[in-house]
């Protein structure tokens, strides 16, 4: 396990009968991390009311979902830990990851109503049966932020895919490694997070700045640094998060139009080079028609500020803006009251 990817909860979600509890037992005997079934939760009246072929309303799942929140939090302040749970909506997730956001990973187990209820109506003895599972497709709001698979692979090669993704790959991606991105580099590292770099290649002038970087700071030791463009987008967790750390104009549009060949949708670019904000709805709305977002940033503080903390000001769409909210404000100054100096304007 990479040091950095360490103390993680992480939760395999998804409808009844999409295989959590298999994938996640194979995934925390992998990694010797503890096992949680989000089920063996459930109130006796959850419980009675599932098993009576009624689904259950968002007061029915609060305490269940707090329940849950305090085991993550106990767990995460550990060694780590893995927990099926259904997850099926947004504000579900936001009360499992309450207080530590940056320590959960949400893996996504995606198959078809068919498929799922063949395997529900050949399953015994579960108190929660096949009718349930219409009101759950229902219920489910596709994540933004995690990592989907599908469940039509077999389960060894399914728990390859997701140990490579979660613990193999990096949370954030950089580029530019000028005095500002070096900066917030280290600023990202020293709050736990784990990171790939990359910076250009140009032989006899500018070779190897991102190894360098990394060789000459020992709190960089897993750091994943890069000059090949296609490798260190290949180096990142899905859906990517990359900050583009060159100032506005011609090397930074360059970068950006080779990573739109590179990025899938949902991907997300941050470009913090103080661009004007109708480049950066130009550069949106030109980035969307691929299904890949696309956040202006501008950075307020000097090398210091950008190492312990600067002001961030954000554009762009807001489903894009609440997948990266808690990695940026993880990294900001914070104000008198302790709330991060991280203001975001809609597009």
């Amino acid at each position: 396990m990479n040091a950095i990817n360490k103390n993680k909860a992480i939760i395999i979600m998804g409808v009844s009968g999409s295989g959590k509890t298999t994938i996640g037992k194979l995934l925390a005997k992998k990694n010797q991390l503890p096992f949680f079934d989000g089920d063996d939760f459930h109130s006796k009246e959850n419980i009675e009311k599932m098993a009576c072929g009624k689904p259950l309303n968002d007061e029915d799942r609060k305490d269940w979902l707090l329940q849950l929140n305090h085991l993550i939090q106990e767990n995460v302040n550990a060694k780590g830990c893995v927990i099926a749970c259904s997850s099926l909506k947004k504000n579900y997730r936001d009360i499992l990851s309450a207080n530590v956001p940056n320590n959960v990973k949400f893996v996504f187990l995606q198959g078809s109503y068919s498929e799922i209820l063949s395997r529900m109506e050949s399953r015994k003895n579960h108190f929660i049966p096949s009718s349930l599972l219409k009101s759950q497709f229902e219920t489910l709001e596709i994540p933004q932020n995690a990592y989907s698979i599908s469940i039509m692979q077999n389960p060894d090669k399914m728990l390859t895919n997701i140990q490579n993704e979660i613990f193999n790959k990096s949370e954030i991606g950089l580029i530019g490694l000028g005095v500002m991105g070096k900066s917030i580099s280290r600023n990202f590292i020293s709050k736990g997070f784990s990171l790939s770099t990359f910076d250009k290649h140009i032989t006899s002038t500018e070779e190897n700045i991102a190894a360098g970087f990394k060789a000459e700071f020992k709190d960089l030791a897993d750091t994943k640094p890069f000059d090949d463009l296609k490798e260190f987008v290949a180096s990142l967790q899905t859906p990517k998060k990359i900050i583009v750390i060159i100032p506005a104009g011609e090397a930074s549009e360059q970068i950006i139009e080779e990573l739109k060949d590179l990025l899938a949708p949902n991907d997300i670019i941050i470009h913090a080079g103080n661009s004007f904000y109708q480049d950066t709805n130009t550069r949106n709305h030109d980035l969307a028609a691929k299904g890949i977002h696309f956040i202006g940033c501008e950075i307020s503080g000097d090398e210091e500020g950008a190492l312990n903390g600067p002001s961030l000001m954000l554009n762009g769409p807001a489903g894009a803006y609440e997948v990266v909210a808690p990695v940026l404000c993880a990294i900001a100054a914070q104000d008198t009251k302790g709330n991060p100096c991280c203001t975001y304007a809609a597009k």
